[in-house]
């Protein structure tokens, strides 16, 4: 392991401390919810207290309700945290924007280097990105992370607030507060069913953390999810995370339960090395895998599999579809480079394409060759590409947008994608030339949108 262990190493002499603090009686066990830093447009129950693994006897390593109730953490003495949100938060969001028309017409953009967060109609006969369709700035609006397929975004303020909201943030709730995070760099994870979310602090002296939306319960967490096994539970595929500290499991099943483990799992279906690449420093796994919108298929790439074999399985590891040579770690380009331009696998959310990132064929090279920032020529060394899930054939691949033919420039990689629910358009974003951010017709190639903003990313879902 290369990137994570050492920020949990750390992180362990912390949470030593914090446990023997608690011992004493030292911190307050009921915060209180200060009404100023909740506005007014929130929904909001305050709750006692948050959810933490007890210190448990082998007997009890796999029960799923071993836990005591105790305030969250703060790494500075004068700061209170306050988990703020209570009952089952997903349910209360999912009603809101119910009936709304036409989910794969509207575009969420979000950029980290100017901090807008914005929508684009994408049925209109003028579309652009503007501040009329302005829904959140730096201030108000950052490290924003968008779920899978429930419609709802993770974000936090500079006030060391964290919120989860529909898309349109009208009805922003509060998770957590405390002023002490206000300036933490952190990456927001969704589970791949969005029935929680961690909170990946990139400094160490931060206690990552997770979210379960069904319960409105805080954890800490300090633990890599890459391992893809049979659970002995439900007999489904699910998420096997394993913690540095102990070498414990907690196992994460579709759906929203999850459970505690001594033993590794028996049926695995792949095992992820861990990267030195902070997106995906807790949840390895993203980078081989990607989940249908109803949990029932996964596209995945085992890593230690030399063919380079992107295989479809059903929920219980039925294999559906393989395709040998098509991972993009094949290629001596990502052989070098932890760093990914996107997520690889993405499904759409009618389940019938999925946008990947992998090697071209032999007749339709994916470029030809690309030039990195040193120079440097690597052939082959794979794109984006979408593919029909019902034949395996690629149906589009990104090569065909290069300004020079089956030449890739660095500076011209394609990043931040994602494929609309109807597997209609998708989005790309490059650096070249200033930077460009592109919607595309797959199935005609058009060019729906060339605008001039740095996006980090973007989502399809349904109208404010």
């Amino acid at each position: 392991m290369k990137g994570k262990p050492h920020k949990y190493i750390a992180k362990i002499s912390l949470l030593g401390v914090w446990f023997a603090i608690m011992s004493a009686g030292c911190l307050n066990a009921n915060p209180s919810v200060t009404p100023s830093a909740v506005p007014a447009s929130s929904t909001i129950i305050p709750t006692t207290g948050a959810t933490y693994p007890k210190t448990s006897t082998p007997a009890e390593t796999s029960s799923p309700s071993a836990t005591v109730t105790l305030p969250m953490p703060s790494m500075t003495p004068t700061a209170t945290a306050q988990p703020l949100a209570s009952g089952n938060t997903l349910a209360t969001l999912s009603v809101i924007g119910q009936g709304a028309s036409d989910e794969n017409q509207m575009l969420y953009l979000y950029s980290q280097d100017s901090g807008f967060y914005v929508f684009v109609d994408i049925t209109s006969p003028n579309i652009s990105i503007t501040r009329r369709n302005l829904l959140g700035t730096a201030r108000n609006t950052s490290w924003v992370s968008f779920a899978n397929f429930s419609d709802l975004i993770a974000y936090a303020d500079f006030q060391g607030n964290f919120w989860v909201a529909d898309l349109a943030k009208r009805h922003p709730i509060l998770i957590f507060s405390d002023q002490s995070y206000s300036m933490a760099e952190v990456s927001l994870i969704w589970t791949p069913d969005d029935q929680h979310l961690i909170l990946d602090f990139q400094d160490p002296g931060y206690q990552d953390m997770i979210f379960h939306l069904q319960t409105s319960q805080w954890e800490a967490w300090d633990y890599i999810c890459d391992q893809l096994a049979i659970s002995p539970r439900t007999g489904r595929l699910a998420t096997w995370c394993i913690s540095p500290m102990d070498n414990r499991f907690i196992v994460l099943e579709w759906g929203g339960e999850f459970w505690y483990s001594d033993l590794p799992p028996e049926q695995e279906l792949f095992h992820a090395d861990d990267v030195d690449d902070p997106r995906f420093g807790t949840f390895v796994i993203y980078r081989y895998a990607g989940w249908s919108a109803d949990g029932e298929r996964i596209a995945y790439f085992d890593p230690h599999d030399a063919t380079g074999t992107l295989f479809i399985t059903d929920s219980h590891a039925a294999v559906q579809l393989q395709i040998p040579g098509k991972a993009y770690w094949l290629t001596d380009y990502y052989k070098e480079r932890d760093y990914l331009p996107g997520i690889p696998l993405q499904w759409s959310r009618d389940g019938s394409r999925i946008l990947l990132l992998g090697v071209g064929s032999a007749g339709e090279l994916c470029p030809e060759y690309i030039i990195d920032e040193l120079e440097r020529t690597y052939s082959n060394p794979g794109c984006w590409q979408v593919m029909d899930v019902s034949t395996g054939e690629m149906i589009w691949q990104a090569s065909d947008l290069y300004s020079s033919p089956g030449v890739l420039l660095f500076r011209q990689h394609y990043i931040a994608p994602s494929i609309s629910g109807d597997a209609t358009y998708i989005t790309l974003f490059t650096y070249h030339e200033g930077g460009h951010f592109y919607v595309l017709n797959i199935d005609t190639g058009e060019t729906l949108l060339d605008s001039l903003w740095r996006i980090s990313g973007a989502h399809w879902g349904p109208a404010p």
